[in-house]
């Protein structure tokens, strides 16, 4: 009884500061707190932005909004097997300009599909918030008139400072601290209008992602001034006084798409063609003549040079051209086996068999022999692993496959389950060391 509680305590200790990554996934943004996917900061739950009566019909109602204005809202997922994905925003104010056929700047407006029209990007200048268009190789300021309403400055205007890309920021990492901006395109934009006059834009984004991404970084911001103009003309900055100004509304990730192979698992990179079973046959046969062989190969054309090593039950074939770019593709099966007494056997084929584990097999009385070095007949377990890796032209990617299911994550769930049973090895080693009776000193003398 002690020894299951140890081993679910031990369970529990490293199961619980383990990373979790998702897979694909969609965010409807109806919740603002953190969870173990997902970090949000300077965002909370639309209380105002959608309410009333919005024509046409949103389809989607709920969203996070920036909270304070001068600082970006933020959104920190992570990730893993996904390469692509799609923002959507709720905006009071849009992120871009609209410049007509005869090079007219016009805010906050779009423009019916019959009109001739662009959408251009808005820049900020960080340091006093101000946002600027650029158009022609020259920047016009953002401007609130009091007689013309929003409008770009009628004369171009110097930034006095560098200038950033306004509005959204996609952001990848593969550590979590360090994230680098990906390109991002607008795929779509719609305009909406509320029962008391105000207009909605929406605004869709798409980019693609690295499929090695573990962190992603979905980053809004909502300028808080802007340039005022009286009636009289006059100019001073007004702040932003409207609520839920810029909100994002759904995020949704999705991992690369193998039309090649629908009862799961992943396709070959790129430059490597795939085996026939004929073969893959063939291959088996000259590689099991001998336990561990090598062999090179030149052709005149590249003078291309090919090594095949073989040691336990493992193939590794490396090419290398004169272009210096390798392809390597390898197939190891990995045999772990733990050396158990049998009442730490049972314990530990019960709680294999709670997990889920079918793969384990107990060897013959030879095999155990041969990997016991005491007197006490042992059980050895054999867990193997079957891990597919490719690398192209220096560049290496890890293709999981599940031959029941095509879950990716199956690996990995397989790795954890190893560790736990190495660990549980050492915590009943150590038990067993514990419990085993020491020889007194009255028996040492009996023995002299």
């Amino acid at each position: 009884m002690k020894k299951l509680l140890t081993i679910f305590i031990l369970i529990g200790v490293m199961i619980f500061p383990m990373q979790i990554h998702a897979d694909s996934f969609q965010d409807q943004c109806s919740s603002s707190e953190s969870t173990q996917l997902r970090e949000t900061y300077n965002l909370i739950v639309s209380s105002y932005g959608l309410q009333g009566t919005i024509t046409p019909p949103l389809d989607d109602l709920s969203a996070l909004s920036v909270s304070d204005y001068h600082q970006p809202g933020e959104l920190v997922y992570a990730v893993k097997n996904i390469d692509h994905v799609r923002v959507s925003l709720y905006r009071y104010f849009a992120s871009f300009a609209v410049r007509y056929s005869d090079g007219t700047l016009a805010y906050n407006t779009l423009p019916n599909a019959s009109e001739q029209f662009e959408l251009l990007p808005l820049w900020i200048d960080r340091t006093n918030d101000k946002v600027y268009c650029q158009s022609d190789n020259q920047y016009y300021l953002l401007q609130f008139d009091k007689l013309k309403g929003y409008k770009f400055s009628d004369e171009p205007q110097e930034p006095e400072q560098a200038l950033f890309p306004y509005g959204l920021s996609i952001q990848e990492s593969f550590d979590g601290a360090t994230f680098e901006p990906v390109e991002m395109e607008m795929v779509d934009v719609a305009k909406f209008t509320r029962d008391d006059g105000k207009v909605i834009f929406q605004e869709v984004f798409e980019a693609d992602l690295s499929t090695s991404c573990r962190y992603l970084k979905i980053q809004i911001e909502q300028f808080p001034t802007i340039e005022y103009i009286d009636i009289s003309g006059i100019s001073g900055v007004n702040e932003i006084d409207v609520s839920d100004a810029t909100m994002v509304a759904d995020v949704t990730c999705t991992g690369p798409q193998h039309d090649q192979y629908p009862d799961g698992g992943a396709g070959l990179p790129e430059g490597i063609t795939e085996e026939t079973d004929e073969e893959e046959e063939t291959k088996q046969e000259k590689s099991s003549s001998s336990s561990s062989s090598s062999s090179t190969k030149s052709s005149a054309a590249g003078s291309e040079e090919t090594t095949t090593i073989e040691r336990s039950s493992s193939s590794e074939t490396t090419t290398t051209d004169s272009n210096n770019t390798s392809t390597s593709t390898s197939y190891t099966t990995n045999q772990y086996y733990f050396i158990l007494s049998d009442e730490n056997s049972e314990v530990m084929q019960e709680v294999f068999e709670q997990m889920g584990i079918e793969n384990i097999t107990k060897e013959d009385s030879d095999t155990a022999e041969d990997t016991s070095d005491g007197d006490e007949q042992d059980t050895v377990v054999s867990v193997s692993s079957d891990v597919t890796a490719a690398a192209v032209s220096g560049q290496t990617q890890t293709l999981y496959s599940d031959a029941q299911n095509g879950n990716n994550s199956s690996n990995d769930i397989l790795l954890y389950y190893i560790i736990f049973g190495i660990s549980l090895l050492i915590v009943l080693r150590v038990i067993s060391l514990v419990r085993m009776p020491r020889r007194r000193p009255s028996d040492q003398e009996d023995d002299l």
